[in-house]
């Protein structure tokens, strides 16, 4: 018996997953530099070197520069220890090897320096991994049986169904002198890009990316004072993407990977960001399966597979506001910077809203003037329609100082996806056995009532029968599947 199968070519996800990781180091302070008294902050700049595929595990490895910012004993102008740390980090995940797709998109949750004494610094940065690997895949899904034997009934379902058709991982650099006044003698702490793309669209083998790459950061002043900023540079990308015809649906995620940032003269900011961006195109498919079948003459004997689908459909763009007091334990004049990094996945609760954990860090003014650092791990709430959203990012979009801490609005954006998670049987052989005992002789028609509702499938299984036959005896239309309630004609063989 012949079975006809349908070829389903597509990209499975295999690894969509956020992990958090720390990495230490220790540094004394240089003979030349004063002793600590109190360290006002720690800031850093994050370089993604390599973000590779190996058997069952991917890689991410880079630098961190850290600055530590602190005040010297006897003194209020504060100073600068630049300390470097590299980090390895290992992400387990079975099914992983060289032809994988993989993606990151690193951020930087926070540095945390501690003084040991007053002449060693204790550094820990926290780096949040926001990670996808896709594997494409290619599976056969029977679809219809070549019946030779005209006993075999068959049932099918057609249904339509999402996935990933192409994917591709391209890098790109975002390259620009900005002005930024008075600030020819402004010492650079730190910086980062977050990529906002606005418009990306298929044409015709190519897919065309537009967007803002918006670059923040921070610097030490002559005057010993903080001073933060921000940079948007307006972008566009052409990436090759075979076989990608003119308007089909078509989706980015980017990452900045590395970031090298200076002051030239003139109060001019000259930065080139190294960056990631994944295409990722979605097509429809009309998936047609056999979902059960049987012989009226003889017994069959079924084997069958489990097949499972994740659909994959972006259905627009994702968009929420919260606020949420943070205490710090003293009172704040002034907010000098504040961000804030997703260190998990969204979850929705029963109540539709999205749970979101976060590190949120910054620095402010006490009542006394003096700055201080603080950074809280959170949950911040939603009301969002979304079940699944991806490229999720929250920004903090202002703040409020008061007497206990401040209070901050936080913004989530993302891609809303919808799809579901599909558990199919796949008929992968069929063999007749022996015939069935034969019916009553003489017995071409019965009487059958069907009190609670009932398939006409399963009524035609039972009887050794077939629905068409069943719909014909009792003038049942093509869209009648079902009946309760009443005497049905069975008709007995063909």
């Amino acid at each position: 018996m012949e079975l006809n199968k349908n070829k389903l070519e597509y990209w499975d996800g295999i690894l969509s997953r956020i992990s958090n990781y720390e990495e230490s180091t220790d540094a004394i302070v240089p003979d030349t530099y004063p002793d600590i008294s109190r360290i006002v902050c720690a800031r850093g700049m994050l370089s993604v070197k390599d973000a590779a595929p190996q058997k069952d595990r991917m890689l991410i490895s880079g630098t961190v520069k850290t600055a530590v910012l602190y005040l010297p004993e006897g003194e209020t102008d504060p100073k600068r220890l630049d300390i470097p740390l590299t980090f390895a980090h290992i992400e387990e995940c079975r099914g992983i090897h060289e032809d994988t797709c993989c993606f990151a998109r690193c951020a930087l949750a926070g540095v945390e320096a501690v003084a040991v004494n007053s002449r060693k610094v204790s550094v820990t940065a926290r780096l949040v991994f926001d990670l996808s690997a896709y594997q494409q895949t290619c599976i056969s899904l029977t679809e219809s049986i070549e019946r030779g034997d005209p006993s075999i009934e068959t049932q099918c379902e057609t249904r339509d169904i999402t996935l990933i058709d192409q994917l591709s991982v391209n890098d790109f650099t975002v390259l620009e002198d900005a002005q930024l006044p008075d600030a020819d003698d402004l010492d650079l702490l730190h910086a980062c890009c977050e990529f906002r793309p606005t418009e990306c669209r298929a044409m015709n083998g190519k897919a065309i990316v537009r967007g803002d790459a918006v670059v923040t950061g921070m610097g030490l002043q002559p005057d010993g004072e903080l001073r933060t900023f921000e940079q948007t540079t307006n972008f566009m990308q052409v990436f090759p993407c075979e076989g990608l015809e003119e308007g089909a649906p078509v989706s980015v995620r980017l990452a900045a990977n590395s970031m090298d940032c200076r002051m030239e003269p003139g109060s001019i900011l000259s930065f080139s960001i190294s960056a990631s961006a994944m295409l990722c195109a979605e097509k429809s498919h009309t998936l047609s399966t056999v979902t059960d079948l049987y012989s009226t003459t003889h017994e069959l004997r079924v084997d069958t597979r489990s097949v499972t689908l994740q659909e994959h459909k972006t259905v627009g763009r994702l968009s929420a506001e919260c606020t949420r007091d943070i205490a710090l334990g003293e009172g704040a004049s002034h907010l000098v910077q504040s961000s804030a990094v997703m260190t998990g996945s969204p979850a929705q609760g029963t109540d539709g809203r999205l749970s979101v954990p976060v590190t949120c860090q910054g620095l402010y003014h006490n009542e006394d003037g003096a700055v201080h650092s603080f950074s809280k791990p959170l949950t911040l709430e939603f009301t969002a329609d979304a079940s699944r959203c991806e490229q999720c990012r929250v920004q903090v979009a202002s703040a409020v100082c008061g007497k206990e801490g401040v209070t901050l609005r936080a913004r989530l954006e993302g891609d809303s996806i919808a799809g579901d998670r599909l558990e199919l049987r796949d008929i992968t052989e069929i063999t007749i056995g022996e015939p069935l005992p034969a019916a009553r002789e003489g017995v071409t028609l019965t009487l059958r009532y069907i009190d609670e509702e009932e398939a006409l499938w399963d009524v035609a299984r039972t009887c050794r029968t077939t629905v068409a036959a069943i719909r014909g005896a009792n003038g049942l239309g093509e869209n009648e599947t079902a009946v309760s309630g009443r005497m049905l004609l069975i008709p007995m063989g063909d």
